[in-house]
C-alpha cells in the first residue's frame, strides 16, 4: 500500500497533481499550507507510517504518468532500494551553491523528470536509471515506512521549502538505507530554483556545516 502526501498554498482541486491521482485513493493533501515542508512531512509521518508500505511525498506541480502503475514500480525498486526518487547524483562533493546537480561531476547524475513549457513536454534526461544514489530531488520521494523508524525531516531547518530533501537523503544514505532513483515517469510544470532567496541560503549555510562537520 502507498500514501501519497502533498501540501499546496491553496486547494488541491487547483493543482495539476489532482489531475493525475484520481486512481491513487489514500492522498493526504495539506491544503492552505504556510508551514515548513519538514514539518509538514514529519506530520504525515506520524499519521500515516503505521498503516501503510510506502509515503510518497511529491509537490503539486507534477503530473504522475502512469498513477495506476504506481504502487507496483515502488514495490518493484523496493526489492533493492529504500527511498526511491526521480532524479538525483550518485557521487557528492558538498559544496555551496549546494544543490544535488552542481554537487558532483555530470557522469554521476541519474534519473529523468520531463517538465512542461508553453504547453509541450520536454525530458530532461540526467542519466542512467534505475541506480542507487545518495542525493535525490524532493520533487518527488518514496519511502518504504521501516525507514522512518530511524529517519525523519529534521525541523532544524532553518529553510522552509528548501533542504528538506537533499538532508532527508543524506540522512537515509548515512543511516545505511538504500536510496536511489528508478523508472518512474513525472512531468514537472516548474523549472525548478529560480533565485537564491535569503531562506535558501539560510538553508545551505545550515546543510553544509551539519554535514560537512
Amino acid at each position: 500500500m502507498i500514501q501519497l502526501v502533498t501540501a499546496t498554498k491553496g486547494k488541491f482541486s487547483g493543482t495539476l497533481l489532482n489531475t493525475s491521482t484520481k486512481n491513487i485513493s489514500n492522498t493526504a493533501a495539506f491544503e492552505h499550507n504556510t508551514k515548513p515542508l519538514h514539518h509538514v512531512y514529519n506530520n504525515a509521518i506520524n499519521q500515516f507510517k503505521d498503516t501503510t508500505d510506502w509515503i510518497v511525498f511529491v509537490h503539486d506541480d507534477v503530473i504522475i504518468e502512469a498513477p495506476e502503475a504506481l504502487e507496483r514500480q515502488l514495490n518493484n525498486l523496493g526489492n533493492v532500494y529504500d527511498v526511491v526518487g526521480c532524479a538525483g547524483i550518485r557521487e557528492v562533493k558538498l559544496s555551496s551553491p549546494a544543490l544535488w546537480h552542481l554537487m558532483g561531476d555530470k557522469t554521476q547524475h541519474r534519473g529523468a523528470v520531463a517538465h512542461l513549457h508553453g504547453g509541450k513536454k520536454y525530458m530532461t534526461s540526467f542519466g542512467p536509471y534505475p541506480d542507487r544514489v545518495i542525493l535525490i530531488d524532493g520533487v518527488f520521494m518514496a519511502a518504504k515506512t521501516k525507514v522512518f523508524d530511524k529517519i525523519t525531516f529534521d525541523e532544524t531547518n532553518p529553510a522552509g521549502f528548501h533542504f528538506y530533501d537533499l538532508d532527508f537523503a543524506m540522512a537515509c544514505h548515512k543511516a545505511g538505507f538504500k536510496v536511489g532513483v528508478g523508472d518512474i515517469a513525472i512531468t514537472h510544470a516548474s523549472p525548478g530554483l529560480r533565485e537564491f532567496t535569503q531562506d535558501w541560503k539560510n538553508g545551505d549555510a545550515w546543510f553544509l556545516k551539519k554535514w560537512l562537520s
